[in-house]
């Protein structure tokens, strides 16, 4: 499973789908079924048009965005409509950036790196439930579920290509959090140009690094939690600047079972957001308020962010030593 960076994981997570030509009598894909068709975006390019929805200050927001897909491993997401209007994310298989023009920054971060594979498969399991249509084309529908049951995630994709055309995710408490439809899609490739990196985004940004070399980086020890729930897994140590473009770091580490993440923040107690009050960068208006754990030690902040329960989030960050 590609591991795509965290500005790109809100709206592209959700890289399975189910193939055809499974006996009609399963509902389940084997491994090797889904490790066929998370390859499918590396032999497809294509453009579409379409609509992602999240919570924005606790409300529900819809944004049009355009997407671009050059195979094997070059993306871009263009949003259309108010507050993201302007906002682009670029990939293209080792770096991607997110561009702001409202903030005036370029943030961009390392996304190279070997696939969760293994990992998800260790804790969840997909199942098809349905066929239907999306984007205009004939789409199986998928049920991505936790091997305790819960659902995450439900796709419709592709019967030809297996690319997903529209998804939903579900938060811990079994609600949509987030979806994504394409209204249309065209299977072609546009010029390399439209993934090429912003001039005024440094080279390595957000490069994954040792605990070391991270700690040098920010000037003091990172830390890591005693406690993350069962079948997450270390992911990457990486250096977080601000996305304003203020120039505030902060530790990053990131956590993942493979389809989902928890992120801890570390940064020096009140050296936050230069800019704050400036562009959307502060807690009181985060839109995934809900899912921020906060605790200080030692003269050091630390946010914990993921879709948990309450209860998992403060054994997290009470952990922290």
């Amino acid at each position: 499973m590609r591991k795509l960076a965290v500005p790109i994981l809100l709206v592209l997570a959700g890289i399975l789908a189910w193939s055809l030509t499974s006996g009609a009598g399963s509902k389940l894909l084997s491994a090797k079924e889904i490790e066929r068709i998370v390859d499918a975006p590396d032999s497809s390019s294509y453009s579409a048009v379409g609509t992602t929805t999240f919570l924005y200050k606790g409300k529900p927001l819809s944004v049009r965005i355009k997407v671009f897909h050059n195979a094997p491993d070059k993306h871009r997401i263009e949003y259309l409509s108010s507050p993201l209007k302007g906002v682009t994310v670029m990939e293209n298989g080792e770096q991607a950036w997110r561009c702001d023009p409202q903030c005036r920054g370029v943030v961009g971060m390392d996304c190279s790196g070997s696939r969760r594979l293994g990992l998800f498969l260790d804790n969840y399991v997909v199942e098809r439930v349905g066929s239907d249509k999306a984007a205009g084309r004939s789409a199986s529908v998928l049920l991505v579920k936790s091997k305790s049951g819960q659902a995450k995630k439900r796709l419709w994709v592709d019967a030809k290509t297996y690319i997903i055309l529209r998804s939903e995710d579900y938060d811990a408490r079994g609600k949509v959090q987030s979806s994504t439809s394409l209204d249309s899609i065209r299977y072609t490739p546009v010029h390399d140009s439209m993934f090429a990196r912003p001039s005024s985004c440094p080279a390595g940004p957000g490069k994954a690094m040792s605990c070391e070399e991270l700690s040098k980086a920010v000037g003091f020890q990172v830390k890591s939690p005693g406690y993350v729930p069962n079948g997450y897994r270390i992911d990457s140590y990486r250096l977080y600047e601000c996305p304003c473009g203020c120039g505030h770091k902060s530790a990053y580490v990131r956590y993942t079972n493979g389809l989902e993440g928890i992120s801890v923040f570390e940064t020096r107690a009140n050296s936050g957001c230069m800019k704050e009050g400036k562009c959307d960068v502060g807690m009181a208006s985060c839109p995934l308020r809900d899912q921020l754990a906060f605790t200080s030690k030692d003269g050091i902040s630390f946010v914990v962010l993921g879709d948990l329960k309450p209860d998992e989030l403060r054994k997290i960050t009470i952990s922290i030593k």
